[in-house]
């Protein structure tokens, strides 16, 4: 049970030995190399959070619907320790966005790096068993050219903006991902950012906004009674 630092490096230290057998490339800061063919190249129909999975409300079509971590870190860390037990779960849907852990630009760096890694980590370890995977744009305060240097350039990516502050108009953070990115597609999750949205329009990325799971199951159980 990850409840600490210590059992985060111990989670780190077993992904990258996994990963290692496998045969996977590794930068200077010891983030594992992505191709661009492990990326999702299709839109889902939906996203939703991994404990909604099974809701047949909302997933019409597994093989259609694709899988995020935006929840928070309790419900996550359960899926870190089980990976490799729920390979096949994942590769019932679509496509799986990469692991959001959280960490913020005012951590101390060396722990942004060390949870970066993990997400990195089980990423990887998901796209070496075949599962497609979508980018998450998380990046803390961690350099643009550090945290996305392995990444490929024109793959699909995604972005959640909940529990996040508003863009200011002349925010210029998010654009500046995307535009280092180079994205082939931009899926939002949740929560409206008109400013990054209207950013996204000026300079013809294409994205498209996916609700929020919660909310709208909230809405159909309102609707129907449930």
């Amino acid at each position: 049970m990850i409840s600490n630092i210590l059992d985060l490096l111990e989670l780190e230290h077993s992904f990258r030995d996994y990963l290692l057998t496998q045969n996977i490339d590794f930068d200077d800061n010891g983030f594992p190399v992505f191709l661009a063919s492990m990326f999702l190249d299709q839109w889902p129909d939906a996203i939703v959070t991994y404990q909604y999975r099974n809701n047949v409300v909302l997933v019409k079509d597994p093989s259609k619907t694709a899988i995020c971590f935006y929840t928070s870190d309790t419900r996550i860390y359960p899926r870190l320790e089980k990976v490799f037990d729920e390979l096949d779960e994942y590769r019932r849907f679509m496509g799986v966005v990469s692991m959001d852990l959280t960490f913020t630009e005012d951590m101390d760096p060396e722990l942004q790096q060390l949870i970066f890694t993990v997400n990195q980590l089980f990423t990887m370890i998901l796209a070496v068993n075949g599962i497609k995977i979508i980018l998450n744009t998380r990046s803390g305060g961690l350099q643009l050219s550090t945290a996305f240097k392995t990444i490929p350039k024109g793959i699909a990516v995604s972005s959640g903006f909940l529990g996040c502050s508003r863009l200011s108009e002349d925010d210029l953070s998010y654009i500046g991902k995307i535009l280092f990115l180079l994205p082939c597609m931009v899926l939002i999750y949740g929560k409206h950012d008109l400013f990054a949205e209207e950013q996204l329009d000026r300079l013809g990325f294409m994205y498209k906004i996916y609700p929020d799971t919660h909310r709208k199951y909230k809405n159909k159980e309102n609707a129907y009674g449930r």
